[in-house]
């Protein structure tokens, strides 16, 4: 089984194991977070950000690309800066910044209020995006946008609580992006743009070893 012992009582041992702890983050996964789908407030979910409308994309690629501190060398096709979380982001939609849209105010991320915002101005008019944790954002929350772009006002918002739950049982990372046109930094009436899933995916060779474990 090309296995290397240091010790032959090794080999004795591992045959009464009734439970093994073994490290995760790149030892049974691939050690590297990665945005592996997005779903909106209706709960629709999709793989790619070339599935939904401009309308929606343009909404949808702002929240990330400004609220956030990582940025996207495309020269190098690299991306620059920034946490993993703000990495993995970046990585997902690699999109340079507008020059033309400037940012004149931001809240920075902490552990208190578990988001963040920013600020941003286009020809004088005004967007606050609003990235964090969905049980902070989702009740400031009235409508979302739909596939189409549209506001649509969120009738269940339990519903939508309880999908989430779901997800984050699997070992799924969720955030939570809104928005709205003031220039604020108060975080009430926000459209809910969506949910990204962020997830340390198991590396290929560890598939077969965790299901004979299972």
């Amino acid at each position: 089984n090309n296995v290397l012992v240091r010790k032959l009582v090794g080999i004795e041992t591992s045959g009464s194991l009734n439970i093994l702890f073994t490290d995760k983050t790149g030892t049974l996964t691939k050690g590297k977070l990665e945005v592996i789908r997005f779903m909106l407030g209706n709960l629709n979910e999709y793989s790619g950000i070339s599935e939904v409308s401009s309308k929606y994309q343009n909404t949808f690629i702002n929240s990330l690309i400004y609220n956030n501190e990582s940025s996207y060398d495309k020269e190098l096709n690299k991306i620059i800066g920034g946490n993993i979380t703000d990495k993995a982001i970046m990585e997902y939609i690699k999109i340079n910044k507008n020059p033309n849209i400037k940012i004149i105010d931001r809240t920075y991320f902490n552990s208190k209020n578990k988001y963040s915002l920013v600020i941003t101005e286009e020809n004088h008019k005004h967007f606050k995006y609003i990235k964090g944790a969905p049980e902070i954002i989702l009740d400031k929350c009235t409508k979302y946008l739909n596939e189409e772009g549209f506001k649509q006002l969120i009738l269940d918002k339990e519903k939508i609580k309880n999908k989430l739950k779901t997800i984050t049982k699997k070992g799924i990372r969720v955030i939570c992006v809104a928005y709205n046109e003031e220039n604020n930094k108060t975080i009430n009436n926000l459209i809910l743009v969506g949910f990204l899933f962020i997830k340390d995916e198991i590396r290929k060779e560890s598939i077969n070893t965790v299901n004979s474990i299972n």
